[in-house]
């Protein structure tokens, strides 16, 4: 990110150090106050960028962003309605190199990231391992469990495009994966009872329809007694 910035420490500001940065900010960033329009934009710094109308980039800071764009205008980024924030050489891209801690933001990146699976596409499969390495730092508050959790949790997420029943790991990875969210009961939901059983269940019967199960589940059996 050294090319795209630069760090000011004298006048304590962060400007934009290319001809034209873009950065693509859900919508959704609005409703949860991760997007404060006023004099200065406070902003989420998680999100898509494109620098010189080319190259693709992002930007993953859970901290709240105080920036200053010269132009502001609606775009579309991975499908989804956003707002753009376009900068020009030499605007304030940070009012301030020292970030406040917000402890709501954990939260939030669980349930937009991992839970609703709205994850901007410049978190690749590689990234995402270390999304929330640096919350305790920046937030405050770190998730209190082994990383081993949240590398099974990805592992579960991450589906082959070409069969989204099968893991991502289980295939050659030669094509990107997809991911579907936590709360997908069509494909995230493991055996016929979590699927009927579980959250949204005209869906998942309709995946239990569809995705037959072919395994013996010891749970279903209990039931069944």
């Amino acid at each position: 990110m050294s090319n795209i910035f630069l760090n000011d420490v004298k006048a304590d500001k962060v400007y934009v150090n290319v001809d034209k940065l873009e950065c693509f900010v859900p919508k959704r960033y609005a409703a949860n106050n991760r997007l404060i329009l006023g004099d200065k934009i406070d902003v989420l710094g998680i999100f898509n960028m494109l620098i010189n109308g080319t190259e693709k980039r992002g930007l993953c800071i859970p901290a709240m962003i105080a920036c200053s764009p010269s132009d502001m205008y609606n775009g579309t980024s991975d499908g989804e309605s956003c707002t753009v924030l376009s900068f020009k050489k030499g605007d304030v891209f940070s009012h301030s190199r020292m970030l406040l801690q917000d402890s709501f933001i954990g939260f939030f990146m669980w349930n937009e990231y991992i839970a609703l699976g709205h994850l901007p596409s410049s978190i690749t499969y590689n990234d995402i391992i270390g999304l929330f390495d640096n919350m305790r730092k920046f937030t405050g508050k770190g998730i209190p469990v082994n990383h081993a959790v949240l590398e099974m949790i990805y592992a579960h997420l991450y589906r082959n495009p070409e069969n989204m029943t099968e893991a991502y790991r289980l295939t050659d990875r030669t094509v990107p994966p997809k991911m579907i969210n936590l709360h997908d009961v069509s494909y995230g939901a493991t055996t016929t009872h979590s699927r009927i059983f579980g959250s949204y269940a005209t869906a998942g019967i309709n995946s239990a329809l569809v995705n037959t199960q072919t395994k013996n589940n010891e749970l279903e059996d209990v039931f069944r007694q």
